[in-house]
């Protein structure tokens, strides 16, 4: 599979990919999450089917249970049976992905088939005026798939009489990502800002915007897609996007990682990119972050800072 059609099969499952090149050979890191919101980076050397199906069924959950109860924080987190039912869960969701990548492979696609089976017939009700006889309807009268009709009610007060077969509606849209995208993290004001200023125009999807008002403060809101034009606002796209925005665009790769030093163990260090596969930004030890979302953030102000130098030098 090409490496375009595997990245974007991947991003949407809402996992963020990185590409490096390696010795000429096209790597990749997945950026990926338990449910419990433990980041877990995957290194595909190469970045190919073959390597992603190796890496899930070498998954090893007592494996992964151990490397992270040696941290503290960790354990003050999640009690053994959290760590069981999260990775075990995790892992299911990797081999799902898998299947539907092999399924792809294959020529198959996944769909997501709306449908409402519509019953219409009468209830027949004993009661003293229309208004009564439709109270009853609402509150003591029902149906239960697996079940059948029914009425809290004796017979002797409802009846009714329907279709066995219901009418069928369907409607069929391809899967769509299985999350608020909502709760996704925007840029900063300042951020919005400065991406504006660098071109920055992916604004046909759902974003928020800041709306600037009296003493330059701002508000923030979600719009749909549109052009991202306004005269007293300023549109701001989800960190996701930027980040994706850089590498498709401005072939600048930011990285993510758990720091591994002493002190740091546990933290987030950021690290940039460029296509080639050069380090250009090398984060000092002493800068790593509490939280992913810190990172993230810190990483998308770095990716500005190298991004407006080019803009200035070119």
């Amino acid at each position: 599979m090409k490496t375009q059609k595997l990245k974007k099969f991947f991003e949407d499952f809402a996992i963020e990919v990185f590409l490096i090149k390696q010795v000429g050979v096209q790597c990749a890191e997945l950026n990926t999450y338990t449910a419990g919101g433990v980041n877990m980076i995957v290194w595909l050397n190469p970045f190919t089917v073959e390597e992603f199906r190796d890496w899930v069924r070498d998954f090893d959950v007592d494996e992964q249970i151990d490397i992270h109860r040696q941290d503290k924080r960790y354990c003050d987190a999640f009690s053994i049976s959290n760590s069981v039912e999260d990775f075990t869960e995790y892992h299911a969701r990797m081999k799902q992905i898998l299947k539907n990548l092999e399924d792809l492979e294959e020529g198959y696609q996944i769909f997501t088939v709306k449908t409402d089976f519509i019953f219409s017939g009468n209830f027949k009700v004993k009661a003293r005026d229309v208004n009564e006889a439709i109270k009853i309807v609402e509150n003591d009268c029902g149906l239960v798939l697996g079940g059948d009709i029914h009425s809290s009610l004796s017979e002797e007060t409802v009846k009714w009489e329907f279709d066995m077969h219901p009418e069928k509606k369907i409607k069929i849209s391809k899967t769509k990502l299985n999350m608020e995208i909502k709760a996704l993290q925007l840029v900063t004001f300042e951020q919005a800002k400065k991406l504006r200023n660098l071109g920055f125009n992916w604004y046909k999807q759902l974003h928020g915007k800041y709306e600037i008002k009296t003493g330059n403060k701002c508000s923030v809101s979600w719009h749909e897609s549109d052009n991202g034009i306004w005269e007293y606002t300023i549109p701001a796209p989800t960190v996701a996007l930027v980040l994706k925005w850089f590498r498709d665009v401005k072939e600048l790769f930011g990285e993510i990682i758990m720091g591994a030093y002493n002190e740091c163990t546990g933290k987030y260090l950021t690290m940039v990119w460029n296509i080639e596969g050069d380090c250009i930004r090398e984060i000092d030890v002493n800068e790593y972050y509490e939280t992913f979302e810190q990172a993230e953030s810190a990483l998308v102000d770095e990716l500005l800072i190298i991004a407006e130098k080019e803009k200035w030098t070119n």
